[in-house]
């Protein structure tokens, strides 16, 4: 589904050179945890994002991991509860980038792993 906030790249050429962040709305259909595989380029073109760190937020539950800017992906776990909510993401630049915003996955792969724990 596309972002029904923000940004709107729709088309491949959003992929090179555009920063633009926005919002999902989602629905976990059962409470537990997840994994979160946030990218820039999809799965088939492995190309490194250039950033240090990546966040996930699901409502009001985020977590952060730090990159290498060599890194075509990051992975995040999530423990959620079953319902309905907004879901962004951030991927953050390095220090020495004098672009000092954040933008968005525009692939977001999401599996479920079972209960949490």
């Amino acid at each position: 589904m596309d972002w029904y906030q923000g940004g709107s790249p729709w088309h491949q050429n959003h992929l090179v050179g555009n920063r633009s962040n926005g919002v999902w709305a989602i629905d976990v259909v059962q409470s537990g945890r997840y994994r979160f595989e946030l990218r820039w380029f999809p799965r088939e073109s492995p190309r490194a994002i250039g950033a240090i760190g990546a966040t996930v937020r699901v409502g009001s539950i985020s977590a952060t991991q730090t990159m290498s800017v060599e890194d075509s992906r990051a992975v995040i776990e999530l423990d959620l509860v079953r319902g309905e909510f907004d879901m962004s993401t951030d991927f953050q630049l390095p220090a020495m980038d004098d672009d000092t915003r954040s933008w968005g996955a525009y692939y977001v792969y999401v599996d479920y792993l079972g209960q949490s724990r």
